[in-house]
């Protein structure tokens, strides 16, 4: 594949789209290359391309600490601002414009797991952007949403959010660079292939598969924790049923002894009412009762003569 990559003492010049007309691997490897402690000067015309390329790109510049000014000239757009972020300064032609927009999938969003994927993704663009332009989110998710719309913005607008620090002067680079006169073109002897509908298609798909993997993967864990909370919580559930249903148990053969025993006393109740009510009551005048206060216990009963012959004479009788 051919390389709009250009080296030049310390300047690299990247134009076209980025992960088809220049690769992440590519341009790691030419800015990593340069002279330590020099200015590094970055010349961006690109209307964007992958954005994994991009973060790739920033990333690697903020891991090693590479220091570099941007210029950007006629279009910095999409995938390309994540270059340009990573800057430690960013200066814009006067007459170019400057775009940004949020992630997007270029054959839509099927499944909830792809639209998390996007989600995430376009977080981590707004967190790039308020940390180049210290604007807050909500603030960046309304220039976002311009440049969903297909809003480009001027050079003065860009600097004047934060994205650009300032429009580059004429003749500001003569002095150390003359492209005309010599430059180093990288794989110059390559030609560029026709443009492969298909292969740009499935390096997109590919991207995306491994995008969702990482999310399943994610998902799995998440899901994996979550069955053994369900699993505990069911077990728990479990057990404090089977503690109610003995403790009703209990009270359900309580409940019925204490009704057979009710039943038994009332049973018992109506029997001797019965017994009462049959009872014959004997009047007795308390007034004409004579009590004797004497022991009756042991004492001789007295004998009239009369019933002493009476005795005698029924004896004799026998």
């Amino acid at each position: 594949m051919n390389s709009n990559i250009i080296v030049n003492n310390t300047d690299l010049f990247v134009t076209g789209e980025i992960g088809y007309d220049f690769l992440a691997e590519d341009f790691i490897k030419q800015i990593n290359s340069l002279p330590k402690g020099e200015t590094i000067n970055v010349h961006i015309y690109s209307g964007g391309g992958s954005l994994f390329d991009a973060l790739a790109i920033y990333d690697f510049i903020k891991l090693k600490g590479i220091k570099f000014d941007a210029y950007l000239s006629g279009l910095c757009g999409s995938a390309a601002t994540i270059i340009s972020a990573s800057a430690e300064n960013t200066y814009i032609g006067a007459n170019s414009s400057f775009f940004v927009h949020r992630a997007f999938f270029p054959y839509g969003v099927e499944t909830e797991e792809q639209q998390a994927s996007l989600d995430n993704i376009n977080e981590r663009l707004i967190s790039i952007y308020q940390k180049l332009t210290g604007l807050s989110k909500p603030a960046i998710k309304k220039i976002l949403d311009k440049g969903d719309n297909g809003y480009f913005m001027g050079s003065n607008e860009a600097i004047d959010l934060g994205f650009v620090h300032s429009t580059f002067k004429e003749n500001q680079l003569a002095a150390n660079f003359n492209f005309h006169k010599e430059y180093k073109p990288i794989n110059n002897n390559m030609n560029k292939p026709e443009f492969n509908a298909d292969e740009f298609k499935n390096g997109i798909v590919t991207d995306v598969i491994n995008s969702i993997k990482d999310l399943f993967a994610k998902k799995e864990k998440e899901v994996s924790n979550e069955a053994l909370e369900i699993s505990v919580q069911n077990e728990v559930n479990n057990r404090v049923d089977d503690v109610v249903n003995t403790y009703e148990e209990k009270i359900k053969e309580v409940t019925t002894a204490k009704v057979d025993i009710e039943n038994s006393l009332n049973a018992k109740i109506t029997e001797l009412e019965t017994e009462i009510a049959g009872l014959k009551v004997i009047p007795i005048d308390v007034n004409n009762l004579v009590i004797d206060p004497s022991p009756t216990e042991n004492k001789p009963k007295e004998v009239s003569v009369w019933d002493s012959v009476a005795n005698q004479f029924d004896n004799f009788l026998k």
